[in-house]
């Protein structure tokens, strides 16, 4: 009966280990277990390759429909700009709405 209650007694008090006193051997033992199953338990795509990283940026992009939005949008402002029959209407649209305030 007696190994039941040397249980109790082989915990450490945790007010007596934070005031500083010293432990037994026992508990600095499981310390290092506990320490142990920290570092064993990483997950997996820690270690992951920097190429196999690149790869998965790279489909997300291409896959990622806000991406092709943008660049759809971009290929029209670039079309837009080039063009010098457009931008001269835009400017005679924005010339004469600085007039109109300017009335205002």
């Amino acid at each position: 009966m007696e190994w039941m209650y040397d249980g109790a007694k082989s915990e450490v008090n945790k007010e007596e280990y934070l005031l500083g006193k010293p432990l037994d051997k026992g508990f600095e033992g499981t310390l290092g277990q506990i320490n142990a199953v920290e570092y064993d338990c990483t997950p997996a795509s820690i270690f992951a390759s920097s190429a196999e990283h690149q790869v998965d940026i790279e489909r997300k992009i291409v896959e990622d429909p806000l991406v092709a939005l943008k660049k759809k949008e971009l290929e029209t402002r670039k079309k837009l700009l080039d063009n010098p029959v457009k931008m001269k209407e835009i400017n005679k649209y924005i010339e004469k709405m600085r007039k109109k305030k300017k009335k205002k």
